[in-house]
């Protein structure tokens, strides 16, 4: 039988707690939730104006429109919670793929929720979306610096491959520019569209790059349907301009690319779920929306009905994982 040696000591661990701690209410809120979230309210949005184009009750969308806003004003309210306790877990969730990709998406659900609120709160609306848009372009601009910094300094970032989850921080603030005009702000407008469009375009270009060299691990392919997003985004603001051709246009491009990654679906899921899965939500049902504000309601209806029902079970698949902590565990959420 072995001795220990000589002046060994066994290592000391504190005694276990009892009763056992309890985190901190909404303390782990994770923010890819809301990559979900903002899919399912478009299509509110959508459903509606289809509803309204075909003459027909529009009891079930606003009844959609009750809940979603519930549950939306519930997540904010968690992720507000969050963010109170310790401030500087914005700036550890901007370092995480998921969680940035889920902070961006809660700005535009915040512009979506004003563009649902419309019809019945018409003078709370505009200010909702611009708050959000105002949120939206402050965080980018503090993740925008933050990489700069790590570039300056050669640190390893996340750029390393083509990001689509840019496209969220490109793509955002257009959701917001209607808004803008109605508000009689069309050279902000334009100006916000044009840099927003520029660089939603680098990011295209830099995504078709990372494709001929392939640089596209299986888990993140289903955010390349992200790139959808500017696309169809675009067709509606230069439908707002009133520039009708160049609107119809950019519709069929949107909903070409949405054919070609259709038909690529076993490659883009092959790594099968993940809460990745949220951010391929919205950009489907932007194309949709811009489909059905081209007057093509048949073809809107064809999309819309399909990424619903798959939005659905996205939603229920990565609000089950919230309880306990699971879906804070799969992307890394900080606790604050």
């Amino acid at each position: 039988m072995t001795e220990d040696p000589k002046g060994f000591r066994p290592k000391r661990y504190p005694a276990p707690e009892f009763p056992l701690r309890q985190a901190k209410l909404f303390a782990r809120t994770p923010p890819v939730i809301f990559t979900a979230l903002a899919g399912v309210m478009a299509v509110q949005l959508v459903a509606r104006q289809l509803l309204a184009a075909a003459e027909l009750p529009q009891g079930a969308a606003d009844l959609g429109a009750g809940i979603l806003l519930a549950l939306w004003l519930f997540c904010i309210f968690a992720l507000i919670v969050r963010i109170g306790r310790r401030p500087s877990v914005i700036a550890d969730d901007l370092r995480v793929l998921v969680s940035r990709n889920g902070l961006f998406s809660a700005t535009i659900s915040g512009m979506i929720a004003g563009q649902m609120i419309a019809p019945w709160w018409p003078g709370a609306s505009p200010w909702l979306i611009l708050t959000a848009l105002a949120a939206h372009l402050a965080l980018a601009l503090v993740f925008f610096t933050r990489a700069l910094r790590n570039w300056r300094s050669s640190r390893p970032h996340s750029w390393a491959w083509p990001d689509p989850g840019l496209q969220l921080i490109y793509a955002g603030p257009l959701v917001a520019v209607p808004v803008l005009i109605a508000q009689g702000w069309t050279g902000a407008a334009g100006i916000l569209a044009l840099i927003c469009l520029l660089l939603a375009s680098l990011g295209l270009l830099a995504g078709l790059i990372g494709l001929v060299r392939h640089q596209n691990p299986a888990p993140l392919r289903p955010m390349l349907l992200l790139h959808l997003a500017p696309l169809a985004l675009a067709s509606s603001v230069a439908l707002s301009f009133g520039h009708e051709t160049q609107a119809a246009i950019l519709g069929l491009v949107a909903l070409s690319l949405l054919m070609v990654m259709i038909t690529a679906v076993s490659w883009l899921a092959r790594a099968g779920f993940t809460p990745i899965w949220g951010s391929a939500i919205w950009p489907v049902v932007l194309v949709a929306d811009s489909m059905a504000q081209g007057g093509a309601l048949m073809t809107a209806a064809a999309i819309l009905l399909p990424i619903f029902a798959f939005a659905l079970v996205i939603c229920w698949r990565i609000f089950r994982l919230w309880p306990k902590g699971r879906l804070a565990d799969m992307t890394n959420t900080i606790a604050a």
